[in-house]
């Protein structure tokens, strides 16, 4: 169990920091037109968009 939920946290943690870190520098390059760390809620709950990402 512990396992699992260290996995957990690590993806949780890599969708926040690596994932829109990659965002971040495809935008600076001119690459991508991303919005960072979307706060737009998402269907059907309408949490946020980089928490339901991150899930």
């Amino acid at each position: 169990m512990r396992t699992v939920i260290a996995g957990f946290i690590a993806g949780f943690l890599g969708i926040l920091v690596f994932h829109q870190l990659g965002f971040f520098i495809a935008n600076e390059l001119g690459l991508l037109k991303v919005p960072l760390y979307s706060q737009r809620p998402v269907a059907p709950f309408g949490v946020p968009a980089i928490l339901s990402s991150a899930f």
